[in-house]
């Protein structure tokens, strides 16, 4: 192996390191479906996936086994009696599909998988995993339940009385049915769904921790189901299962539209539910909602995401959810009307309880109320002590912001009040938390209370889908540091259910651009395999029959077919999925709904100019300097469409398919030149956002490319170096200053503290990421409360430049899933130190960097089974060491390219007299 290093060397520098080891490999981190133990799935070729993990250096896989079995002492045994793969000669570790004997429903299955190291040594088998079937398409042995308003003291008054409620919502439902086991149990499963929302119980008990079950979906063509194991919760004699369920998307108020409730899908909310109780002696019983079941009044009066709650403890009836309550005046449920969707079982991580956040401050509002600060915006909900007479009403209401007389800003919420009522029942102390709700905000305000709450008297709780973290990020800068919290603090906020805008107003909608923007950064800061898998289905399931995607997504607005950049997430975000997951699985699934996309598109743009929309084009959204000419923006996205189908009509071997989108490409490639581009490289419209989708989407003519970043470069020039992007643009703003060589502008624009940028909003209180740039300035105050939410990912899409370019952690090649990848930090004025981790689909990739007098230090590690191009700039004559051993190579080249397998490296980058016995 020559001792000199050339950009660009695929050979891997055993030679620097010490290659012994003892240790095997071994699997870690198994998961079905990307999920840890999935408790009831319906896929019946689930993809098995594991970590290779193992001590020493360019520690590879070269064979795999699994075995599958529906008896655990079977496969610790190493046998499968339902797959067995044998030895499988394959460094693969992702999405393994099962192809075994077809799956039965209600079944735990266990597995695990066997390794072969690069020496040909075997592993001992990992850890056993489990996944457990669910009903697999089968029949439900129940029917959907409904009951009309629920009226004081348990009578179930006239459809359509309501109680002290402005907002035309229908009391909560409580539903009960009491059973008898009389013998041993050996397992039980509850399955339940509803159109609304709903929390299930047993004996008193909450069955799971699932918020806002069964999430949201079109519930005309999809409707998710959740499993539970409640074999504990049972005990012999008298049981009840009970279940509370409010409107939540189905028949509340969703979105921000003022029409009633009923106007987007349903008008009452149902339930529907079974409980499969397995008996010792192995007979099988099954219990199942329907007109046994007995509908009652309680303590929730309403319950609504956007209108708030309404909670009456004095109406509560004690005990209804378990035995020996007397459920005198309840009445039997009527029938469900249900639905055509397609029952499954849910494909996501449930919204969970993720963290508790207690007040920093408390403080007397003008109006007399108790404003609590929890120092932090968020998404969730109070947990509110109360010790107060019976019938004293307590009101909380949520914001993000204040007014300068210390009162909440409540404007930007539009027609949601995120009011929180509730009358207390006397006790002594009372906990009062919302059930079906959530608001975003920073602070709430309390009034009703008869003295000064405590600081310990509320505490916020943070609510999300329950994604596994991947990131951690930390530099010398305490604004790049806020802002990486930031970021994190949108997207934990806003993955609720769906990828939404805004957590707060009477929207959080599903908005596709905002998604498809904030993806790759997204995919930094947690696992959303699964979120996105599942959302992507959403999108599916709301494509018109012309082939529109719409621009929200799941659809409540059967007129808003896809803008440019929204509707082309549909074809975008499944590839990006593809790239950063390797699941080839999701190109199959979603790409004849791609080609219906750019069919319509095509249909009404023959000339590969994207001038005619079916429906709005919103432009860069929220640019300051107007926006980017229109038809430059759709253009350059229907070629980048264009190109993404062509590399996924490649990868799925469609011959055909890859020419027409080839010839698709260059067709709107050229137009786009002759229309848009003129001779000294200036493109239509001259935004800066222009500019950087041209040179992204690879529009100019290679000879125009640096006269085009020049345009570029002058225009922030002229706006005394601030962007004036929306957030269709600044994803790509600091990528394409790097790329062309001027990283020095990137750093320049995250650390900027002057209007507009990052970091005006952060020195000015921000703990999320702003929807504008001046949602407040100093000058003007508050922007429109007509769109001014304070929580909103989409400019947050800078993330992926501070991952992948300032720690350096980047992929390398097209569906690696991080196979072999790319760490090659950028480092500019401004920053002394930066540490990232992320935790890749294959294992913790790490890299870090740090100014000495010296040069500059690195430490990087890469996980085993991958391999990863180290890519390090350095000034003439500089040395490289490489774990405390100096590579000799041409000391005149400014890029360094080394190929590294597994293992922790340490790299130094000294100056050109810099001793070894000095830097070290």
């Amino acid at each position: 192996m020559s001792d000199s290093v050339m950009p660009g060397a695929s050979q891997l520098l055993s030679k620097y390191v010490d290659e012994s080891q003892a240790a095997s490999l071994r699997a870690e981190h198994l998961t079905c479906e990307m999920l840890v133990n999935p408790l009831g799935m319906d896929e019946p070729h689930p993809g098995f996936s594991w970590q290779v993990v193992g001590t020493g250096y360019n520690r590879l896989q070269s064979a795999y086994r699994i075995i599958v079995s529906d008896d655990r002492q079977t496969v610790a045994e190493g046998l499968g009696t339902h797959w067995d793969t044998g030895r499988i000669e394959s460094d693969e570790s992702l999405h393994i599909v099962y192809r075994g004997r077809p799956l039965s429903p209600f079944t735990r299955y266990y597995w695990t998988v066997e390794l072969w190291d690069e020496n040909g040594s075997h592993s001992a088998a990992a850890q056993i995993a489990w996944f457990e079937t669910g009903l697999r398409g089968g029949s439900w042995p129940a029917t959907w339940i409904r009951v009309p308003d629920v009226g004081p003291e348990g009578k179930l008054p006239p459809a359509g009385t309501t109680y002290d409620n402005e907002f035309s919502l229908d009391p909560c439902l409580y539903l009960r049915c009491s059973f008898t086991i009389r013998r041993p149990v050996a397992s039980a499963r509850l399955y339940a769904t509803a159109l609304g929302v709903y929390k299930a119980s047993l004996n008193g008990g909450t069955v799971g921790d699932h918020e806002f079950a069964p999430g949201w979906t079109d519930y005309a063509k999809r409707l998710s189901y959740q499993t539970f194991d409640i074999t504990s919760n049972l005990v012999l004699g008298d049981n009840v299962l009970a279940a509370l369920i409010s409107d939540g998307w189905y028949s509340g108020y969703v979105g921000y539209n003022r029409r009633k409730p009923a106007a987007h899908y349903g008008s009452k909310p149902e339930f529907l539910a079974f409980l499969r109780i397995v008996y010792e002696d192995g007979e099988v019983e099954a219990i199942g909602t329907g007109p046994h079941w007995q509908a009652g009044r309680g303590a929730l009066v309403y319950s609504d995401f956007l209108k708030g709650e309404k909670c009456d403890a004095t109406l509560a009836a004690p005990g209804w959810d378990r035995p020996g309550f007397l459920a005198s005046g309840w009445r039997p449920c009527g029938a469900g009307r249900g639905t055509p969707a397609k029952l499954e079982a849910q494909r996501e991580e449930p919204i969970r309880v993720q963290m508790e956040i207690p007040a920093v401050a408390v403080r007397a509002a003008p109006d007399g109320s108790w404003v609590f600060d929890f120092g932090q915006n968020i998404v969730g909900r109070v947990r509110l002590r109360v010790a107060a007479p019976r019938g004293t009403t307590v009101s909380i209401r949520h914001a993000e912001a204040l007014n300068p007389d210390g009162s909440l800003y409540t404007a930007n919420l539009r027609s949601a009040p995120a009011h929180d009522i509730y009358v207390a029942s006397g006790e002594s102390e009372e906990l009062y938390e919302p059930q079906f709700t959530f608001h975003g905000f920073r602070y709430a305000a309390v009034s009703g209370l008869p003295s000064q709450p405590s600081l310990h008297a509320a505490v916020a709780r943070v609510l999300g889908n329950d994604l596994r973290r991947t990131i951690s990020f930390e530099t010398s800068s305490e604004i790049i540091n806020r802002l990486h919290a930031n970021i994190a603090w949108s997207q934990r906020g806003n993955f609720l259910a769906v990828p939404t805008d805004c957590p707060q107003r009477d929207e959080r909608l599903g908005w596709t651009a905002d998604a498809q923007v904030f993806f790759h950064t997204a995919a930094y800061l947690a696992d959303v395999s699964a979120f996105y898998r599942k959302w992507l289905i959403d999108v599916q399931d709301a494509q018109s029959k012309e082939g529109a995607f719409p621009d929200v997504a799941p659809r409540i607005c059967s007129d808003r077919n896809g803008a440019p950049a929204w509707g082309d997430a549909g074809v975008l975000v499944p590839f990006w999925h593809y790239e950063r997951y390797g699941d080839v699985r999701i190109l199959r699934d979603h790409y004849a709904s791609m080609r219906r996309w750019m069919d319509y598109v095509g249909r009404a743009n023959p000339e590969g100019l994207r001038l005619h929309e079916l429906n709005l084009n919103y432009g860069d959204w929220l640019s300051l300097d107007g926006t980017a000419s229109k038809p430059v923006l759709a253009t350059a996205y229907y070629a980048l469409t264009a190109q993404v189908m062509a590399k996924t009509a490649e990868i799925l071997g469609r011959a055909e398919d890859f020419a027409e989108y080839t010839r698709l490409h260059e067709k709107i490639r050229s137009s786009f030149q002759r229309a848009f581009i003129d001779a000294a490289g200036r493109v239509q419209g001259g935004t800066q956002t222009a500019y950087l989708l041209g040179l992204y989407t690879g529009m100019f003519p290679t000879e125009l490319e640096e006269a085009a970043f020049s345009h570029l470069v002058a225009d922030l020039e002229a706006h005394d170096w601030h962007l004036t992007t929306g957030f269709i643009g600044v994803r790509h703003l600091c990528p394409i200053l790097t790329a062309y060589g001027r990283p020095d502008l990137a750093y320049h624009l995250v650390l900027d503290t002057t209007y507009p940028s990052w970091g005006y909003s952060i020195v000015n209180g921000a703990t999320t990421v702003w929807e504008r740039w001046d949602g407040w300035t100093k000058d003007r105050g508050f922007q429109t409360p007509s769109m001014n939410s304070f929580n909103h990912y989409a400019f947050g899409a800078v993330g992926e430049w501070l991952y992948g370019s300032m720690a350096g952690i980047g992929t390398a090649g097209q569906a690696g899933a991080f196979k072999k990848f790319s760490l090659s930090p950028i480092l500019g004025k401004g920053i002394e130190w930066c540490s990232a981790e992320f935790g890749s689909p294959r294992g913790p990739i790490r890299a870090a960097w740090r100014r000495h007098p010296e040069g500059i230090s690195y430490e990087f590690s890469i996980p085993a089974n991958t391999t990863a191009n180290i890519i390090l700039f350095r000034d003439v004559g500089a040395r490289i060491f490489l774990n405390n051993r100096e590579i000799a190579d041409d000391q005149d080249i400014h890029t360094v390219t080394l190929s590294l397998g597994s293992g922790n490296y340490q790299v130094n980058v000294w100056h050109k007299h810099t001793s070894h016995t000095q830097a070290c």
